[in-house]
């Protein structure tokens, strides 16, 4: 699982980095943690916009007050199938900008440490994502969003972590976003041409 990620750059460094439109500020951590908002890309009125999410999905058929079911990652495996996703998968898709991505791997005291997974040359990690409206039952509505996870790079892989976030290719990025129910087929044709490894370097957090 993958439930910590980095972003340090500001609003207007996304919004150039992706060409896209920053509507309103909005303020998010640096160090963002499950139920924390960030900043993801999606598409309105014909162009990519930034806006701000709460890191885990939450589906909309939840209705606990306080929802019990919040899923951060959504393995790209069973996207098509779970009951959780399939809507989201269809209409309701997201790019996720990080600098870097958190995982704890095996070694440290009580057996585990925590690792920062980044690109060698510094740049913007990109990953796909997922996500969802939940309205509470006060009517208030909460935007929220998943991870999609792959299997690993052998890179990951040794460093001891058996999944990693699903980082795509420039070239796909509006494909993926773009709104509308499409196939399952045609958006698993999309993580296809889009899947790109990319050479990482891993630090002790």
């Amino acid at each position: 699982m993958c439930v910590q990620f980095m972003i340090r750059k500001s609003l207007e460094e996304i919004g150039v980095h992706f060409r896209a439109s920053v509507p309103a500020a909005f303020g998010f951590r640096t160090h963002v943690f499950p139920r924390y908002p960030a900043p993801v890309v999606g598409w309105s009125n014909g162009g990519r916009v930034v806006k701000p999410y709460v890191y885990g999905l939450i589906p909309p058929f939840e209705k606990n007050p306080k929802p019990k079911l919040i899923l951060h990652n959504a393995r790209v495996e069973t996207l098509h199938e779970k009951p959780s996703f399939k809507a989201a998968f269809a209409a309701h898709r997201c790019l996720i900008p990080m600098d870097s991505f958190l995982e704890y791997v095996p070694g440290g005291e009580g057996g585990k440490r925590l690792v920062r997974f980044h690109r060698r040359d510094g740049g913007l990690l990109v990953a796909a994502g997922l996500f969802a409206l939940w309205r509470a039952p006060s009517g208030d509505p909460l935007p929220t969003f998943t991870m999609i996870t792959r299997e690993p790079s052998a890179f990951i892989r040794e460093t001891g972590h058996d999944r990693s976030p699903f980082f795509l290719d420039s070239r796909e990025w509006d494909a993926w976003i773009e709104p509308g129910r499409k196939e399952s087929g045609d958006l698993y044709a999309i993580l296809s041409r889009g899947s790109i490894e990319l050479d990482l370097a891993v630090d002790q957090n």
